[in-house]
């Protein structure tokens, strides 16, 4: 409540600038109206800060310390906006790698993020998924799977480090599932007589990564150069933006249609709609349910 009522005065003091180009409280004249009101309530609130209309700097430094932790949380919000887009474009290696370079500069604190990390641990569900499409629809081995299985060994070995967690398990469930579904189709080809060497050889690499998954030797798993924790250039410079503005001297008037919150709502709208089977197993995976889900349950 301390902080709140020096909040106030400081949100006076932004719209009082903005109304004079620049002026401050501290430029009111002796018997002007406003620096009356404001010392009556200065007085009415003693035991509150400010204690005068001119900060001191212990409050200037409590100020300036609420203000980085408003750009940080500002800055998630963000990057989250740009993972609910990548979700929405099926991006989801971009996805991992924005997570993970959130979580790096928050030192793998991941329960500073909370949208970023479920958002994350949907995408590893969603991306299992995206396997069993991909060998539907005969698309190449290392671009169909084996990029989704060192994308997903990047995601755990640098953000979801917690391998006792429900996602995790639930990973390694849906790709023995999916190990299945290629050995079957290897077999329909041999009872048909029309075998193809590249899918008994790709369903002998799956055997290979699953095994590695089921024993959490992520660290065998070779992972492209390209996959690493890091922001489009595009979230880069935006980030540069608002973390250039003086926000303890500029009013910053957030009731326009750029406002982060409402591109924040309008995302995570379009997710919920997208992705509602994936977010129903992640909310189910949170509540610590006490068996995993067949990956039958998924297709």
């Amino acid at each position: 409540d301390d902080y709140a009522h020096l909040g106030r005065w400081f949100l006076l003091e932004l719209c009082f600038k903005e109304k004079t180009e620049g002026g401050s409280l501290n430029d009111l004249i002796e018997g002007d109206y406003l620096r009356e009101l404001l010392e009556k309530s200065i007085q009415n609130n003693k035991e509150k800060k400010p204690n005068s209309i001119v900060l001191n700097q212990q409050e200037k430094d409590i100020i300036q310390d609420n203000i980085g932790k408003y750009q940080e949380t500002l800055k998630t919000a963000f990057v989250t906006v740009s993972v609910f887009n990548s979700l929405i474009e099926s991006d989801y290696k971009s996805v991992l790698m924005t997570v993970a370079q959130r979580a790096k500069e928050l030192d793998g604190d991941v329960k500073k993020m909370t949208f970023l990390r479920d958002a994350g641990r949907v995408t590893l569900l969603r991306f299992t998924t995206q396997i069993t499409q991909n060998i539907l629809a005969d698309k190449e081995f290392a671009e169909g799977v084996m990029s989704i299985i060192q994308t997903l060994a990047f995601a755990f070995s640098s953000v979801y480090t917690d391998l006792e967690d429900l996602h995790y398990g639930q990973v390694v469930v849906n790709l023995k599932g999916i190990q299945g579904i290629l050995q079957k189709k290897y077999e329909a080809q041999q009872a048909n007589g029309n075998e193809d060497p590249k899918l008994a050889q790709a369903s002998q690499e799956l055997a290979r990564y699953v095994n590695l998954f089921e024993e959490k030797k992520l660290d065998q798993i070779n992972v492209d150069p390209s996959l690493e924790a890091k922001y489009s250039d595009e979230l880069v410079d935006k980030i540069h933006k608002i973390m250039e503005i003086d926000y303890a001297n500029t009013y910053q008037n957030v009731y326009t249609d750029s406002n982060v919150c409402i591109a924040f709502v309008f995302g995570l709208n379009s997710f919920k709609d997208s992705f509602s089977k994936w977010i129903t197993a992640h909310r189910k995976l949170c509540k610590k349910a006490e068996s995993l889900f067949s990956y039958e349950e998924w297709l």
